[in-house]
């Protein structure tokens, strides 16, 4: 059966640090807290852009650290389990709030692992310029960006130098300012991913199947959302990742689907804004 990509997930290759964007001109968010905290309406910052949306965020962010950990269940709460971080994501804003920077980063065998380490350039009017991706010092790729009318990315790509076919990318497919639905791709690999939104427009479901001639499976990524900051944006919410394995008979034209036992993660944020 094939590999599986994962959102967020995808071929691990070792860095020595993380990434992470520096200024001068910016301020902390609240620490996270215990219980759910819903922000005043007038509290809530009216900005935003569509590179913010696309990361569901929304004020003057200068950059997002996402962080995930596994977790356990118990009397229905995810209850952190390793609070080593499995999984590091860290986004960079420019004050226009054009995305400028994203890395990830997953630990395993007691090291970090780099995914990702995209810097993205514009120029004064905020048109893509060029962009460029470094794994190491073996690893360097060129960045490619397109956007729709609209003003939302809809392919990322990363290419080996002087070569013209991506070796990993990043497709959107747009709806009423929200990703509808996503495709990750690495060589020959891909999973396309179909999202679900609450009335609020907070991501809480991605699904995808996967077939391989007389096998499959079908993943699930259920989110519930435990706390808000002071802008509205969150800063704590469980991921349940359930996967249903798939056997097919050919030759009766049946298949069998087998539960397995969900996975259970807590991902956090940790937000930094411009001053105004």
């Amino acid at each position: 059966m094939k590999r599986i990509i994962l959102p967020l997930i995808s071929l691990p290759l070792l860095v020595s640090s993380i990434s992470s964007c520096t200024s001068t001109d910016s301020k902390q968010t609240d620490t996270v807290s215990d219980t759910l905290t819903i922000a005043a309406a007038e509290e809530i910052e009216a900005f935003t852009s569509p590179d913010l949306q696309w990361k569901e965020l929304q004020g003057n962010v200068r950059q997002c650290v996402v962080t995930r950990y596994e977790a356990f269940l118990k009397d229905s709460i995810c209850i952190i389990s390793n609070h080593k971080s499995q999984l590091i994501d860290t986004l960079c804003f420019t004050k226009s709030g054009l995305i400028e920077h994203i890395s990830m980063h997953t630990y395993g065998e007691g090291l970090y692992y780099a995914m990702q380490n995209t810097t993205l350039e514009y120029d004064a009017d905020g048109v893509f310029q060029s962009g460029f991706d470094t794994l190491g010092n073996e690893m360097n790729y060129d960045v490619t960006l397109r956007r729709n009318e609209e003003g939302y990315v809809t392919e990322l790509y990363r290419f080996i130098k002087d070569s013209e076919i991506p070796v990993y990318g990043d497709e959107m497919v747009w709806e009423n300012g929200r990703v509808k639905e996503c495709t990750f791709f690495e060589y020959d690999l891909s999973s396309t991913w179909k999202r679900r939104y609450d009335e609020d427009g907070r991501l809480i479901e991605e699904k995808s199947t996967f077939i391989d001639t007389d096998e499959g499976s079908e993943i699930v990524l259920k989110y519930n959302y435990v706390d808000t900051d002071s802008v509205g944006n969150w800063v704590e919410r469980h991921l349940t990742n359930e996967i249903i394995s798939i056997n097919y008979d050919l030759k009766h034209g049946t298949e069998t689907r087998t539960p397995q036992p969900p996975i259970y993660y807590v991902e956090r944020r940790e937000i930094t804004y411009y001053d105004k």
